[in-house]
């Protein structure tokens, strides 16, 4: 479509151009040098229309046909007035051209028809309609200025808001895949740890045991990561709807996992849960995974106290743990930060609380619904 416009647009300059110097030549007045300066004014008119880059050339183009035609525009009995106008539409038009210089245009105009018109008598009558059609040049290539300048702001705020969606896209990938191994891998060093002590001790058959399960676990990371992928291959944001049991479910398939790997846990449920989006039951899920990887890493063995709370507008997960190394918990890593991120992109919002006192350590998600 912009060729198609494009090629119009070249067909029209050159059937004025045309036109214009025909009647410079086939017209009633002699030809002397006022038709060959209104014929430079042509012909610059269509290098400047015609070769649109470099602008500055272009612009330069413009200017001299602006010039040329000004000033022939009396002794050609207004026949180069076209190229004037047609140049004046080209500076004004290009909105990488300085203002000042299409203002300049258009205050030379008049000025170089005046020296144009020393030694004739072209009438008041003449000159007011040639002002006339200047001002109305300017005030038309300014608005096509004005529309150009909005155009190429519209096309820049386009290209800022896919870059911010591709970094969203990007900061979701990595938040789902470090939550995916830190959960997999953690637990994998687990398992491959008690695998060696069994080895050591010579109980292959609960070391075959514990290497079923890092197999196994070792499966499952794989399938997070993939679908962790898959989901930012669709609408960002996940817009589907998680059903009222999926979180519970889900979390509770984490906590068995925990288990699995030797750590202890607790878990609580209290009100009624509700539909929560995509988005809102990923939070909730990658939190409490991120938050119970971080208990086997710091605190091996320790007791974990899991609860979700719902009430009527919003769910509450906490995470309670021992910590061997008091104060080293909350600033390693990106889980956390993880966390505070997706809450934030959450449509409407909520919170996440880091607290620690003494040997305990905490994470609190509050998700609005």
């Amino acid at each position: 479509m912009n060729t198609g416009r494009s090629s119009a647009r070249a067909a029209l300059h050159l059937v004025g151009a045309a036109l214009v110097s025909f009647w410079l030549f086939a017209g009633a007045r002699p030809l002397d040098a006022w038709t060959w300066i209104g014929m430079l004014a042509v012909f610059s008119w269509l290098a400047s229309a015609l070769l649109r880059r470099p602008h500055r050339v272009s612009a330069v183009l413009a200017a001299v046909a602006l010039v040329a035609a000004s000033v022939a525009v009396i002794p050609t009995t207004g026949i180069t007035f076209t190229p004037v106008v047609v140049a004046l539409l080209l500076l004004w038009a290009d909105d990488l051209l300085p203002a000042w210089a299409a203002i300049t245009g258009s205050v030379a105009a008049p000025a170089l028809m005046a020296v144009g018109a020393i030694g004739r008598d072209p009438g008041v009558p003449t000159l007011l309609a040639f002002g006339g059609g200047i001002i109305i040049a300017s005030l038309a290539g300014a608005s096509r200025r004005q529309t150009r300048r909005l155009l190429r702001q519209e096309t820049a705020l386009r290209r800022q808001q896919q870059e911010a969606a591709e970094q969203a896209a990007r900061a979701a990938l990595a938040r789902d895949l470090h939550d995916v191994l830190a959960h997999t891998l953690g637990g994998l060093v687990l398992q491959l740890d008690a695998t060696e002590a069994l080895i050591e001790r010579g109980d292959t058959e609960a070391a075959l045991s514990r290497s079923r399960s890092a197999r196994r676990l070792a499966g499952e990371g794989l399938d997070e990561a993939r679908r962790a992928v898959a989901a930012l291959r669709g609408p960002l944001g996940r817009g589907e709807q998680a059903e009222p049991d999926d979180v519970v479910d889900a979390v509770e398939e984490l906590l068995r996992a925990h288990r699995s790997l030797g750590g202890s846990a607790t878990f609580e449920t209290d009100g009624t849960p509700w539909e929560t989006s995509g988005a809102q039951a990923a939070a909730v899920i990658r939190a409490a995974q991120e938050a119970l990887s971080n208990a086997r890493r710091h605190a091996p063995g320790r007791p974990v106290d899991v609860s979700i709370r719902w009430s009527a507008d919003r769910v509450l997960l906490t995470v309670t743990n021992d910590v061997i190394e008091p104060g080293g918990t909350s600033s390693r890593g990106f889980g956390l930060r993880g966390m505070r991120e997706r809450v934030a992109a959450l449509p409407r919002g909520g919170r996440v609380d880091i607290d620690e006192e003494g040997s305990r350590f905490q994470v609190r998600m509050e998700v609005r619904r």
